[in-house]
């Protein structure tokens, strides 16, 4: 392993000293990132479940979930940084029809923008009204499409979308009405998505009741009943345990609101 490790840092070093410089590193640590905290997860969730049922199969049973659970956590970070910079995309947007309305150009509406708008998306914006003054061939559509891009922002998209139709016939005042059409198209989207959370929150909170409930049962017979559970009776927990997870994924799977987003 002392070889094998050696052998590696000298090719890297041959690497960096040929090459100069690293240009798939960024795509290895984001797959890393990801896959390697999947099998992190899955490794000490197989761990615990051949302890818990005293079998690997029970193991193997524990690891399906810790795969996924550290992806849905930084699924979850990352959901709430992009849920306010979409709050933020939805200023820019209500605040931009409002300037459209008074006649501004769109070069005056960005700078405005990016002036009042908090980081990144201020800075994100300001850099745009740089570059579209450097170089008059970069049109503010195009280039709020890479800030689309960037961040992933199908409202920005929209927008540049409203301003490239606008540019093309009716000016600031089809922007003005393009963007407040879509203000109010983004939130019709912000309230169904609301009613659906709120018309599945009973049944998701009783799930997740049930699956804590039945989880308990099985810790319980695990450490309490464990000699009623020896031999054979491993597979029964083994097969508890398939339960509870499956429960679990299904919940996980049928909670998501993917057809709004």
């Amino acid at each position: 392993m002392l070889k094998l490790g050696l052998y590696l840092s000298l090719a890297l070093l041959f690497y960096g000293l040929t090459v100069g410089e690293f240009p798939e590193m960024d795509r290895a640590k984001d797959f890393f990132k990801v896959y390697g905290s999947a099998a992190v997860g899955a490794a000490v969730m197989f761990m615990a479940g051949s302890i818990l049922c005293g079998t690997p199969l029970g193991g193997v049973v524990w690891a399906v979930p810790g795969w996924f659970i550290p992806g849905w956590l930084m699924k979850m970070r990352e959901n709430r940084r992009k849920e306010r910079l979409r709050q933020v995309a939805k200023d820019i947007i209500v605040a931009a029809g409002g300037m459209f309305s008074a006649n501004l150009m769109t070069g005056e509406v960005i700078k405005t923008l990016a002036e009042r708008i908090p980081a990144p998306l201020g800075r994100e914006l300001a850099d745009i009204k740089a570059r579209r003054e450097l170089n008059t061939y970069n049109t503010y559509p195009q280039l709020l499409n890479g800030l689309a891009e960037k961040y992933d922002l199908m409202e920005i998209k929209a927008m540049a979308a409203v301003l490239a139709a606008a540019e093309r016939a009716g000016g600031p005042a089809a922007a003005a009405k393009g963007l407040k059409r879509l203000g109010a198209a983004l939130r019709l989207r912000d309230r169904l998505i609301k009613e659906r959370k709120v018309a599945t929150y009973e049944s998701r909170l009783a799930a997740v009741v049930v699956i804590m409930i039945l989880a308990a049962g099985l810790l319980f017979d695990a450490t309490a009943w464990r000699e009623a559970y020896a031999g054979s009776g491993k597979l029964i927990l083994a097969a508890a345990s398939a339960l509870i997870t499956g429960m679990g994924l299904f919940v996980v799977k049928t909670s998501e609101i993917r057809d709004l987003e």
